[in-house]
């Protein structure tokens, strides 16, 4: 059965940035029907691909229903795919910790608006942004803040954003039609974290079965 929509406050005043238009609709309809509009965005972010507005909507949306584990790992892949914008940077941390953050003030709210990368800007960067997700180390993604979080926390996040880092990597790959790179990559998220391996394997036998339809 659909959540109903519990909280007071709707998820349009809930998040602290402008969203664009394509994304309105499932914000209408997360004030109605919360689980729909999870699944329907989820269908939006596949056809649109690394797109970190529609991530971040996401992660508020999971916020909201009490899904953290959600909600952090939408955050940080809204995180990865805009590597430029201060405010997803901080998004994680918000999540976990939003009696620290240092909130947009009311003009910001107003005129921000965190533009999402077109295909073409994306593959334009796409070295540099490889580069980075293959060095995703603790240093390279901690959260900063004033405020540091328990240790804990920190190697929890660090776990989570490297899991999120090398899938992400993987995905690039298979953008850029780097098959075996990708195997590769997928053999290493399974080595790493055996529980994963099935679905890493089902990852690898479709690419596989790509690299010999080509």
């Amino acid at each position: 059965m659909s959540r109903k929509k519990k909280n007071k406050e709707s998820i349009t005043d809930a998040i602290p940035v402008a969203v664009p238009p394509s994304l309105a609709s499932h914000m209408d309809m997360y004030d109605t029907d919360q689980d729909k509009a999870i699944v329907r965005l989820h269908q939006h972010l596949r056809r649109r691909g690394n797109d970190p507005v529609g991530y971040m909507l996401l992660a508020f949306m999971y916020k909201q229903t009490g899904d953290q584990k959600n909600a952090l790992e939408s955050a940080l892949k809204a995180r990865i795919f805009a590597p430029g914008s201060l405010f997803m940077q901080k998004l994680p941390y918000f999540l976990t910790h939003p009696d620290r953050f240092e909130a947009w003030n009311s003009e910001k709210r107003k005129a921000a608006f965190v533009k999402s990368p077109d295909q073409n800007d994306f593959l334009k960067d796409i070295d540099t942004l490889i580069d980075t997700l293959s060095d995703a180390s603790p240093k390279n993604i901690r959260l900063r803040d004033d405020h540091e979080p328990a240790e804990d926390h920190v190697e929890a996040t660090n776990r989570m954003a490297n899991k999120v880092a090398t899938e992400t990597l993987a995905s690039i790959y298979e953008m850029q039609g780097k098959t075996d790179k990708a195997v590769e990559t997928y053999r290493l998220i399974a080595m790493r974290d055996p529980a994963r391996s099935g679905y890493c394997e089902q990852q690898i036998t479709r690419l596989q079965h790509i690299a010999n339809q080509g």
